[in-house]
């Protein structure tokens, strides 16, 4: 009987929290403008939401990494 009072293992979301979970996620975004070939660095990446392009989870893999093409000011990072 306690086993059943604790829930699922597993949560889930219902259908309609989709929107509001989009909107609560963070986006990887440049912070200035990144040229071609520059390595992202903390001073040019930031996270905004809403979370449509790639998760803020993503931050520290993308450190390092050189730019495969150029980003302006607020765009998403693809």
């Amino acid at each position: 009987m306690a086993n059943l009072s604790l829930g699922k293992e597993v949560k889930e979301t219902f259908s309609c929290e989709g929107i509001t979970k989009k909107n609560a996620r963070r986006s990887l975004v440049a912070n200035q403008d990144i040229k071609k070939g520059d390595k992202f660095t903390t001073k040019n990446l930031t996270t905004k939401r809403p979370g449509t392009g790639i998760s803020a989870n993503q931050y520290f893999k993308y450190l390092g990494r050189l730019a495969k093409k150029n980003f302006s000011y607020d765009d998403l990072i693809s």
